[in-house]
């Protein structure tokens, strides 16, 4: 799994359709609160409660992925961009 900055360097990286994620609770290897699957943008939706979170794209194969760490505050909404290589 690459880390958030490695972005910048795979310009092969971004979002995909039908990609399935994971949200995990307070890091990488936390608990799955969540799962749901992007749409045709690459775009997943979940509700969470308020706290921070991991948006985790579940790899294919050799897939690389981007995990993004994103922080919920109650009574708002907060955007992750999680990414997946396109090889």
């Amino acid at each position: 799994m690459l880390q958030r900055g490695d972005r910048r360097r795979l310009p092969g990286l971004r979002p995909q359709a039908n990609t399935l994620i994971e949200v995990r609770w307070a890091a990488l290897d936390g608990p799955v609160l969540a799962s749901a699957t992007s749409d045709k943008q690459g775009k997943p939706r979940v509700t969470l409660a308020p706290g921070a979170h991991y948006v985790v794209p579940v790899a294919k194969g050799d897939e690389q992925v981007v995990p993004d760490p994103v922080s919920v505050q109650p009574d708002t909404s907060a955007v992750a961009k999680p990414f997946v290589s396109v090889r």
